[in-house]
């Protein structure tokens, strides 16, 4: 079944983070940063990058393409000790696509709400970790926050992607599109971008492990993330058999009347035809069809 997340991440200095680390990670590539001549490389990480590639629009500098000439530029650029160097977007990609097709869903979002308002998106799709669900393909786009034209980075940085409606957008936009390749593709499943609650739903929203809680329930420990989603999907397993047995019950209600209403009548039409009957003993001839 189709699954949807759409999660919103900074990568920033506050963090203690550097944007070239952070794109060598995600791309699993070799990348020097040219500031204090370190490596940064995480090849041999477990997660396997199945596609990696970085948009920009038509006008942007041959350097924009570049992986290790792109993060380096944003970290001279930002030079402020709390500055935001990207905006990152994990999502999950739908299993019952291929990888083909899944690379085409994400690189429709990515051309509709990122490259067209001149933006650069690193995207790199990864495959399930070893021993994880076997349908958690996603992706990870690393955006920075300033366009990009031909004369390299605007001065000034687009305000609107720290704000939450545009988040808002980005999870419709996705869903909408996501459908429509699920339904171009023959498959039933579809995803819901809206909370439980605007779904109609009572059941509680599950968690998301993250990377270390996931890596101890792998090894067959136990985590305190990992017991808060047992206990909430216990729990949405009760709501579930609970709203399985009222519906059967309903259902059964509903048969035992439609029953009912069907013997009445039947015994209304048994009663007139006795009534007939004797009326045409009493005058003793046929009366005709009723």
């Amino acid at each position: 079944m189709a699954i949807f997340h759409l999660a919103a991440k900074v990568i920033s200095r506050t963090k203690k983070q550097n944007a070239v680390a952070a794109a060598a990670y995600r791309s699993a590539i070799r990348l020097t940063d040219f500031a204090t001549g370190e490596v940064k490389r995480y090849a041999d990480r477990k997660t396997r990058v199945i596609f990696s590639r970085i948009y920009a629009p038509p006008d942007a500098p041959a350097w924009a393409r570049d992986r290790e000439q792109l993060w380096n530029r944003v970290e001279a650029i930002e030079t402020r000790r709390n500055s935001c160097l990207a905006r990152e977007y994990e999502i999950a990609l739908p299993s019952e696509l291929s990888d083909v097709q899944r690379i085409w869903l994400m690189e429709d979002f990515v051309r509709e709400n990122f490259t067209r308002l001149g933006l650069i998106v690193d995207a790199n799709v990864h495959d399930p970790d070893r021993d994880a669900d076997a349908r958690n393909y996603h992706v990870h786009l690393m955006v920075p926050e300033r366009q990009v034209g031909a004369g390299g980075f605007a001065r000034t940085k687009i305000r609107s992607l720290q704000q939450r409606e545009f988040l808002y957008t980005l999870r419709a936009q996705f869903s909408h599109l996501a459908n429509r390749h699920l339904q171009r593709h023959g498959h039933a499943a579809r995803i819901d971008h809206r909370t439980l609650k605007a779904q109609g739903s009572q059941n509680e929203a599950d968690i998301h492990l993250g990377y270390i809680a996931g890596q101890i329930e792998r090894r067959g420990g136990l985590s305190e993330r990992g017991e808060i989603r047992r206990k909430i999907r216990a729990r949405n397993a009760e709501r579930r058999a609970s709203d399985l047995a009222q519906a059967m019950a309903r259902s059964a209600a509903a048969v035992a009347e439609a029953r009912h209403r069907h013997y009445e009548a039947a015994a209304d039409e048994h009663m007139e035809e006795l009534d007939f009957q004797a009326t045409q003993d009493i005058w003793g001839k046929p009366l005709g069809p009723r």
